[in-house]
């Protein structure tokens, strides 16, 4: 039987980190955790710090606060999620169960029911996949994802397509995933890209911004144009993903009156990059990241593990990329 395990970030407050300590959220976890009989674990900033991946907490300076989120740019503007994911996932057994979820059980109680109702949330939202995040609203037009972004995140990742800037925002509180190569592989994907400064840190001009933008959304964004390339790449089908729980436990499946946009997607041809060829150069240099901590499972003789992971400046930690100095994409 597949073993379920309850992952969780939370930060303790000084002196450890430099946010509210939610050690009574994360202690309220672990109990309903016990109570069900499914694994817990819980990550904060000196955790990751003393695994050696403090890169994905790393402070970014003030002139990137958020204003709806004004601590984020001091743990990684999120980068730490798909790491931390990918890390117990690495430590699991083929068909084992990471279920992510944020720890605010208390500002948010609908996040508590999704806990309570963990096992049935798996078996319903990995029926037909192996990694899962649902959707924000039912409605398709009623968020997209243009207008949480910034325009390095839809031109780079998205394409610029219509499909992308039009697919509805994922929520990324919870996220569900089975120990598989394809879902461990998009959990990669999302790493190495939340590790390059252009396309994790919000736009500070009218000009890097998309239209229509409200706020910014580092790593759900994304994530979230990941997901939209796939799908218009034939990764995943093109209803994915067809399920909304909202901020609750309740399944519903919502419109997709947004794969219209489909039909004007680039053709996927011999040459048409994917996703994957695209920045085949950050997901290399996640894979070393990974192979470099002192307590990952990926084997010594990976022909990655021995590519040093520095910036193209020398600086350990999360690279940037000289966008200017990439070939435009022919769409």
């Amino acid at each position: 039987m597949a073993k379920i395990t309850i992952v969780t970030f939370h930060s303790e407050g000084p002196p450890h980190d430099e946010g509210l300590s939610l050690e009574p959220q994360a202690a309220a976890l672990r109990h309903i955790a016990e109570e069900l009989g499914v694994g817990f674990e819980p990550y904060t900033p000196r955790r990751l710090r003393e695994l050696g991946a403090g890169a994905v907490v790393r402070s970014y300076p003030e002139a990137y606060q958020l204003e709806l989120n004004p601590g984020y740019h001091k743990i990684g503007f999120g980068a730490w999620k798909p790491f931390i994911i990918l890390h117990e996932l690495s430590k699991r057994n083929e068909g084992d169960i990471v279920f992510y979820m944020d720890a605010n059980i208390i500002k948010y109680p609908g996040l508590r029911d999704k806990a309570l109702s963990v096992r049935e949330m798996v078996a319903t939202a990995l029926e037909n996949c192996d990694f899962f995040i649902g959707r924000e609203n039912v409605k398709s037009a009623a968020t997209r994802a243009g207008q949480f972004s910034s325009m390095a995140q839809l031109s780079m990742i998205g394409r610029g397509t219509m499909f992308a800037e039009n697919f509805p925002i994922l929520l990324a509180n919870n996220i569900i995933a089975r120990k598989t190569e394809s879902a461990c592989a998009i959990v990669l994907d999302w790493l190495a890209l939340c590790m390059v400064d252009g396309l994790i840190t919000p736009p500070q001009t009218p000009e890097e911004r998309t239209a229509g933008y409200k706020w910014f959304c580092a790593e759900q964004m994304v994530l979230n144009y990941i997901l939209a390339r796939h799908i218009e790449e034939g990764e995943l089908p093109w209803y994915y993903p067809n399920l909304f729980y909202g901020r609750g436990n309740i399944p519903v499946v919502p419109e997709n009156l947004h794969v219209a946009w489909l039909a004007g997607s680039p053709r996927v041809d011999a040459r048409t990059p994917k996703l994957r060829q695209q920045f085949a150069l950050e997901i290399k240099r996640a894979r070393a990241f990974l192979s470099s901590l002192p307590t990952s499972n990926t084997s010594a003789d990976s022909p990655d593990a021995g590519v040093e992971m520095t910036s193209p400046d020398g600086v350990n930690g999360p690279w940037s990329r000289n966008w200017d100095a990439m070939p435009s994409m022919q769409l």
